[in-house]
């Protein structure tokens, strides 16, 4: 599963060499459905990598408004991910996360998981 998040979130436009890239690997993987981002996922990804709440959640706005910028290059897989909606407005970060979970879920992102 963890690579075919990686797929998903490098085809939306985020470089694995980005802090935020690593964040929201992990919140995709640890998200579950009624989970607030402010509540449940940047602490736990902040308690697990050793910094402090503000920064995970800083990191990842950057990375979504990044790869938000750099979506007109594969609007097919923006359109797969987030539907129609994303074409006039950026997602907040629990839409972002929730929206590439379920995509994963559903099989999306399909990679061989050697």
């Amino acid at each position: 599963m963890t690579k075919r998040i990686r797929y998903v979130l490098r085809k939306l436009g985020l470089r694995p060499d980005m802090v935020g890239f690593m964040y929201l690997e992990q919140a995709v993987t640890i998200w579950k459905p009624g989970d607030l981002i402010g509540k449940d996922i940047y602490p736990a990804i902040a308690k697990n990598n050793r910094t402090s709440v503000g920064a995970v959640e800083k990191a990842v706005r950057g990375a979504i408004r990044d790869a938000w910028e750099w979506k007109r290059q594969n609007l097919g897989m923006v359109y797969a991910v987030f539907g129609l909606w994303a074409i006039s407005t950026r997602p907040f970060a629990s839409q972002f996360i929730a929206a590439v979970a379920a995509y994963v879920e559903d099989g999306g992102g399909e990679v061989d998981e050697d």
